[in-house]
């Protein structure tokens, strides 16, 4: 029975030793480095040169979120969040993406996944870092403007995107248009720029996405429809695999027309089913060998036994 309860002992640890060897620090992040906007004025009236001006200051929120595992079994969850909304005006006014806000979700354990979410003028970034593939974390950051477009002009917005990830993955740009979405916008388009895992899941990315009104945004709620009626010709982009993006919106009409421009970035570590990688398995093949070798042992020294003590009766 003594003997059993070793064995067991030594199986279950050499065996823990061995997942533990799956434990690898993975690291997933979303870097957004947006282009001077040219051509938009935020004097209140559009400035000599421009085609347009913002309607509305520079409005963010930021998400970071871990799930951790205890040695228990046992799980905690972390979650954070900011936004611009409280700070003064006059310090988000300026040029997108608005004032600095660094944000780093406090680890649970040493081995516990973190989550980070920065914006600051012309740059965004989201990351994160898990250990273990049964925790998860996430983070992203969103924001989000209002502007005007003069008659039969056009505005670009382009930037670097650079997705990172430890873990091999494909990187794919998608773009979809949606003219008369529903009467309050003429159109809708979304430029994604996005990496994925085997599997199909997303793990980091950005996002574009604008939308033309039907409606002006200056005029109380309610007031009535300005018309527009959405084409295809609404929008052009450009993108290729360094994540170089772009996004060009047109007013082919002789009205003023009314956009909102939100840009969002992302990194999600997903929960994954642990399996063991081939040091974790070498590790437990040999513990398992170790185990063979100590019972091959002991059968042998049991059956000597036997047979000393049957031949002393003899």
């Amino acid at each position: 029975m003594k003997q059993a309860m070793k064995t067991a002992t030594m199986s279950a640890l050499l065996l823990s030793a061995g997942m533990a060897a799956t434990a690898q620090a993975h690291e997933t992040s979303a870097d957004f480095r947006l282009d001077p906007v040219v051509g938009l004025s935020s004097s209140g009236s559009p400035a000599p040169g421009s085609v347009g001006e913002w309607l509305t200051p520079n409005a963010y929120t930021g998400y970071t979120t871990v799930y951790y595992t205890w040695a228990d079994g046992s799980k905690s969850t972390n979650q954070d969040s900011y936004t611009a909304a409280g700070l003064p005006l006059a310090t988000r006014s300026g040029d997108p993406f608005g004032p600095r806000r660094d944000q780093t979700m406090p680890a649970l354990a040493a081995d516990s996944p973190s989550a980070h979410s920065l914006v600051e003028p012309g740059h965004m970034l989201a990351g994160v870092t898990r250990e273990h593939p049964w925790d998860e974390s996430n983070a992203s950051v969103t924001w989000e403007r209002t502007f005007s477009l003069l008659p039969n002009t056009s505005i670009t917005f382009s930037g670097t995107a650079t997705l990172d990830a430890d873990q091999a993955t494909t990187k794919k740009t998608t773009f979809e248009a949606k003219p008369n979405l529903n009467p309050q916008y003429a159109n809708r388009g979304v430029l994604s720029f996005r990496s994925s895992l085997e599997d199909g899941w997303s793990i980091n990315g950005i996002s574009f996405i604008a939308r033309i009104m039907n409606f002006d945004p200056r005029l109380p709620a309610g007031s009535p429809s300005l018309g527009r009626v959405g084409s295809v010709d609404d929008f052009a982009y450009s993108s290729d695999e360094q994540g170089h993006l772009s996004l060009t919106l047109f007013n082919h009409s002789n009205e003023l027309m009314f956009t909102s421009l939100s840009i969002g970035v992302f990194a999600v570590a997903p929960f994954i089913s642990p399996i063991p990688e081939p040091a974790a398995w070498s590790a437990m093949l040999l513990g398992l060998g170790v185990l063979g070798w100590r019972r091959r042992a002991s059968a042998a020294a049991h059956n000597a036994s036997i047979a000393t003590v049957a031949g002393g009766a003899a």
